[in-house]
């Protein structure tokens, strides 16, 4: 009688220590049934105030197994799959400390959970039975973040070998025709060296917009910038993008008209940066389009937001890669009509900045007649 009373105070020190640790934790027998767990697991695992003692193992923790075929753990047709279970067994079998990550999809509060867990077992003498501690500590927190991490850096070295790629070619042709006019300049006719000499100069320009777009990008992405809103006239800046693109698209005699049927000219945005927006639209719908077209710029407003809209007449995006337009260094299979390069990450500059405005920017585009690029900037003005 004195040994019985000695081993339930015991027992009810151990539990009272258990539920002092903020992991979960449960004692199983050889049968995978639940002799004892901490308020930490009824937390995670139990649906109710209930406890689960007594109860088989992915019983009390509604195992996905158990919970679609109604069958108690240990009984289910997938339950030697099970890599929890199997975890326990050879605890029991090896008599050693075994630790182990597991993800888990179980059911809580009628709703389907997957969750990434760490399982530390140990073997001990439990109410003179040969049992398993289990310490479970979730870390899908953790996991998450290291995955979020890990896309991170994949996108970032994505990020540095396209970049790397697209600037050395230019790079390498600066260096080709300046060193041919340094060595062998004499030699080489008036004409030919002015040849060159545009050869660098577009060379260079390239390069310089690359690395401008490059630190736009990254900078704008971080989501460090802080937007410099303040109320300007959105008419006006628009026609003077205008203006600029009206004498770059003369060569290729493209006419381009603006039109707006707005009354309120200003609103509250950043200036700068959305002069860039408009500089890269014009600039895309220029270079693909074809000689004696026409660029139309439209803006308009809705209740809540001032929408603009570029329309083009040149080939059209194919449906495979409108999905795709917005992503860095897509570049997509049109070829500029005046042999223009792109550095492929104008649009999705653009992109970053409208929705740092809390805007939205989209597409539509038929194939052989032409593109219209849409975006829209909340309406907000001074109270």
């Amino acid at each position: 009688m004195e040994k019985h009373i000695k081993t339930d105070e015991s027992i009810r020190i151990l539990k009272a220590l258990l539920n002092d640790i903020p992991s979960a934790v449960l004692i199983i027998d050889s049968n995978n049934i639940i002799r004892m767990h901490n308020l930490a697991f009824q937390k995670i695992f139990v649906e109710d105030d209930n406890s689960a003692v007594g109860k088989p193992c992915g019983n009390a923790m509604q195992c996905d197994f158990v919970v679609k075929e109604g069958a108690d753990c240990g009984k289910t047709t997938e339950c030697s799959k099970c890599n929890i279970r199997n975890i326990f067994i050879q605890s029991l079998l090896k008599k050693e400390v075994t630790r182990e990550k597991i993800s888990k999809t179980y059911y809580f509060r009628e709703t389907t959970l997957t969750r990434h867990f760490y399982y530390t077992t140990k073997l001990i003498n439990f109410d003179n039975e040969e049992m398993t501690m289990v310490l479970i500590d979730d870390i899908t927190e953790l996991e998450e973040k290291n995955k979020k991490l890990e896309e991170l850096n994949n996108k970032k070295n994505e990020f540095m070998r396209i970049a790397s790629h697209d600037i050395r070619s230019p790079i390498a042709s600066i260096f080709t025709f300046s060193d041919l006019l340094l060595t062998d300049g004499a030699n080489i006719p008036a004409e030919k060296q002015t040849e060159f000499i545009q050869y660098i100069r577009n060379s260079s320009m390239f390069s310089i917009n690359l690395l401008n777009d490059l630190l736009d990008f990254s900078v704008l992405e971080s989501g460090f910038i802080k937007l410099n809103l303040s109320e300007e006239n959105y008419i006006s800046l628009t026609e003077d993008v205008v203006e600029t693109y009206k004498y770059i698209a003369k060569p290729k005699r493209i006419k381009i008209v603006f039109y707006h049927t707005i009354d309120i000219l200003e609103f509250y945005f950043d200036r700068t940066r959305i002069e860039q927006v408009l500089h890269n639209l014009l600039s895309n719908a220029v270079k693909y389009s074809p000689e004696n077209s026409k660029v139309s710029i439209h803006v308009s407003k809705t209740p809540h937001y001032i929408i603009t809209r570029i329309d083009d007449e040149g080939p059209g995006i194919n449906e495979q890669e409108i999905n795709s337009i917005f992503k860095p260094f897509n570049k997509g299979s049109n070829k500029a009509t005046g042999g223009e390069k792109s550095t492929g990450l104008g649009l999705s500059i653009c992109k970053l900045i409208v929705s740092q405005h809390q805007g939205e920017i989209w597409v539509e585009s038929t194939q052989n007649k032409g593109s219209s690029f849409y975006f829209k900037l909340p309406y907000k003005r001074p109270n």
